[in-house]
């Protein structure tokens, strides 16, 4: 059996189990009444929302419930995350896990994950490459291309100075801008080589298709305006294009649960 179809095996038991779906049912009644961890059953659905993303396209083929399915996602990650005091929120919330909102072609939701990023590592001196990386994604989300390009400019100037674990995202960042498409190209592909098989099909199909930023990395690229493709199944050509679209809440009653955690 090939991995790509164990891998959906494993979603498909997953998203179908009646143990999860009572589990998503009790969390969104959790949330409703204020019972129990909101942030456990806000990360529940979270989660689950993402791995139905996943089903939609790779199962279904459906885009639009995709879409909707992220959006879902992004907005449960939003609101999660916002519990949380603002210096402990890069222990529940990285970069990449904005794809969530790259991915639902939501501006609503780019904008929520973009106010997380903007701040995300400010704190921390000896992480600029990952202050420059969180901040450049929430730039390119609210769309001001102008600031990021100067941004990448400045840290391509850095990393000149000094190489880090991030060096190749940093040069990513650089060549959205001002690198030529081959480029680019290649320093997305070689962030794709970098997963681990194994780790993926054990950690199950959500997780395997998006620990790497590769496939986050591609979709920026259509934001800012470059268009590439990529041969490698871990970026879903579907995904990276497409207009914006107000989209749909997945979970019935989720919409009253998020505004009473507001009140």
């Amino acid at each position: 059996m090939k991995l790509a179809e164990k891998r959906i095996r494993h979603l498909e038991k997953y998203v179908n189990s009646q143990a999860t779906i009572s589990m998503n049912e009790l969390a969104i009644d959790n949330l409703v009444v204020g019972r129990g961890s909101l942030g456990g059953s806000l990360d529940s659905l979270e989660s689950y929302s993402r791995a139905m993303a996943m089903y939609s396209w790779f199962v279904e083929t459906d885009i639009d419930s995709c879409r909707d399915w992220f959006y879902t996602s992004a907005i449960l990650q939003a609101e999660r995350s916002s519990m949380i005091g603002a210096e402990h929120r890069h222990e529940v919330f990285s970069f990449i896990d904005a794809s969530s909102a790259a991915f639902s072609n939501s501006r609503i939701a780019r904008y929520q994950a973009s106010n997380l990023l903007q701040s995300l590592y400010s704190g921390f001196n000896d992480r600029w490459e990952l202050n420059f990386i969180s901040r450049q994604i929430g730039l390119i989300f609210l769309g001001e291309l102008g600031n990021a390009e100067r941004s990448a400019q400045d840290a391509r100037r850095r990393l000149v100075l000094k190489n880090g674990p991030l060096s190749t995202d940093v040069q990513v960042f650089f060549d959205m801008f001002f690198g030529e498409k081959e480029r680019l190209v290649v320093g997305i592909e070689e962030l794709c080589r970098r997963g681990n098989e194994a780790v993926e099909l054990e950690s199950g199909f959500t997780e395997g298709l998006m620990s790497t930023p590769a496939t986050l990395y591609a979709k920026l690229c259509h934001l800012v305006g470059r268009e590439v493709k990529i041969a490698n199944s871990l970026v879903p050509a579907a995904w990276l294009g497409g207009d914006d679209f107000e989209r749909t809440f997945k979970f019935p009653g989720l919409e009253e649960a998020l505004s009473l955690l507001k009140t």
